[in-house]
């Protein structure tokens, strides 16, 4: 069992200054989509709310709100805070000078590799959840509440007209949706705990692991790249994206969850090999 490890990890990261950048970050983004969200409530699909014959006003409320910073935040905040914390599990130790302490001790650098994949986790899982719940009570708070209006060119999710998911059942997908993309976003952190054990700078793998999110992402969204897709970073990170389908094709999903858990096996797998052959000098 590696409790006690994982318990001195966490202890450790809830000490650190690290601990509260991702949610004073969550924050202020929530808050800068509400000025926003003001003015897009107004502003988008009027059209597609006549055609389904519900009130538009009723429909820009605060669920749609959630939803749609969800969504932001997933492709623009969630990766960075993700790579900063992953990368810095082993790195951050070994530009302190204190990895080499912990590895003297009579504890396996197995239970300490993953005592340190898994309090990443953790922190992104809870870090989303905090987000969830912050922005469904901010949002109905300022915005109202009741069921959530899904049209077409929104994200990627499959469609074909526009729809309505019912209060409750919208406020359940989106908390699903939110728990489903920590693994998604596991694959950058992954790859970053993978920089953390091969360089003993933090930065190195910070900054590494962004630049390669972002030019996996650059290269998923232009069309002319599209034969590069499959094999991409980014590609299955959002195969969560049809659980807001009207129904949701959870057979599809699997496959991009598949694919991510392969990424995530692959580079635990090689940062974990790495760490325990680790020549710890600092």
């Amino acid at each position: 069992m590696i409790l006690k490890e994982l318990k001195a990890e966490i202890y450790k990261l809830y000490r650190s200054q690290l601990f509260l950048v991702g949610y004073v970050g969550l924050i202020a983004f929530a808050l800068l989509w509400v000025l926003m969200f003001e003015e897009l409530r107004f502003t988008i699909g009027k059209r597609s709310a006549d055609l389904i014959g519900e009130d538009f006003a009723s429909l820009q409320n605060g669920v749609l709100f959630s939803m749609f910073t969800f969504f932001s935040a997933f492709y623009l905040l969630f990766p960075i805070f993700t790579a900063n914390i992953a990368g810095r599990q082993i790195s951050g130790e070994a530009k302190d000078g204190t990895l080499r302490f912990v590895l003297v001790r009579p504890t396996s650098r197995v239970k300490i590799f993953f005592a340190k994949a898994i309090t990443s986790w953790l922190y992104v899982a809870l870090l989303m959840f905090f987000y969830q719940i912050l922005t469904l009570a901010l949002g109905t708070s300022l915005f109202g509440y009741g069921p959530l209006f899904v049209y077409p060119n929104f994200t990627d999710i499959p469609m074909t007209e526009p729809f309505v998911l019912e209060l409750g059942a919208a406020t359940v997908r989106i908390l699903l949706a939110g728990q489903l993309a920590v693994v998604g976003l596991m694959v950058v952190g992954s790859f970053s705990i993978l920089l953390s054990v091969m360089f003993d700078h933090p930065l190195v793998a910070v900054i590494g692991s962004i630049t390669g999110y972002l030019i996996s992402y650059i290269f998923q969204i232009n069309p002319m790249f599209e034969d590069w897709h499959p094999y991409l970073l980014t590609d299955p990170m959002d195969f969560w994206v049809p659980v807001f389908a009207l129904e949701p094709g959870y057979s599809d999903m699997s496959n991009g969850l598949w694919k991510s858990i392969a990424y995530i096996v692959v580079f635990q797998g090689l940062a974990l090999y790495a760490f325990v052959r680790k020549d710890v000098t600092s």
